[in-house]
């Protein structure tokens, strides 16, 4: 099984390795948002009973959205790849568990290197970089990705075509965007507002991000992780049984 997993995975690295240019998009694009965005709103947003800037509370949370982005895309990979190299696949020794677990695992690797060269940047920059934070956000980020590419496996199992599965996939992910407190704080938030932001998974993705990074949340780390541990167990779980009955058909 192992030497199936990494079969698959060497594969994902070697597409992704292929593209470079790809890569270092993504890192820019990451650094852009978040000071671009952050300084612009900096200007006017005073943050400080919270005890960080706008930019410090909005950098964990584009790199949570990065993470949950990367993670749901494998949908679209898994639809298109369903006639093609997937089918070949499955009339080699690699068994199905390892076929679901090789491609998760090399897409999440490709996803948190670009993601964690940009949190390097970014603690650079407001001088708080250390290896226990880096650590940290690499746990929250693999707890994130894990549930978000079980959810994008569940997901893309109800489609057949790929442009269908990126519909709905976008109307998802801005959905799960802007109710996670990515972009704002949700102390202050109105009760019934909060409640909906509260039953979103990425939201303590989101949390625990800003907890190892800035110093700054609102749940506390425990639960952030209890919450995206759960998640993601239950989506994986789900993802691999739909995955591998939809191999069946």
């Amino acid at each position: 099984m192992v030497k199936g997993i990494q079969t698959i995975w060497l594969r994902s690295i070697r597409k992704a390795l292929a593209d470079k240019w790809n890569l270092l998009i993504g890192v820019g694009w990451l650094l852009f948002l978040i000071f671009i965005l952050g300084f612009g709103i900096d200007s006017f947003v005073n943050l400080d009973d919270l005890g960080v800037s706008y930019t410090e509370l909005l950098g964990p949370g584009i790199i949570a959205l990065m993470v949950m982005g990367g993670a749901l895309s494998i949908g679209n990979q898994l639809i298109e790849d369903k006639g093609g190299f997937i089918k070949e696949l499955l009339v080699s020794p690699i068994s199905r568990p390892s076929i679901f677990l090789g491609m998760i695992f090399g897409e999440m690797t490709i996803n948190l290197t670009v993601t964690l060269v940009a949190i390097i940047f970014f603690l650079l920059f407001i001088k708080a970089l250390s290896l226990v934070s880096l650590l940290l956000a690499i746990v929250l980020m693999l707890l994130i990705a894990f549930g978000f590419y079980g959810f994008g496996i569940v997901l893309s199992s109800f489609f057949k075509k790929a442009k269908s599965y990126q519909m709905i996939n976008g109307i998802v992910m801005g959905a799960v965007m802007f109710l996670s407190g990515s972009f704002y704080p949700i102390g202050n938030l109105p009760l019934w507002f909060k409640w909906i932001v509260k039953v979103n998974p990425l939201t303590y993705g989101v949390d625990g991000l800003r907890a190892v990074l800035v110093g700054f949340s609102e749940f506390g780390l425990l639960v952030d992780v209890a919450v995206l541990a759960g998640f993601g167990v239950a989506m994986l779980a789900l993802g691999s049984y739909l995955f591998s009955r939809g191999l069946k058909k």
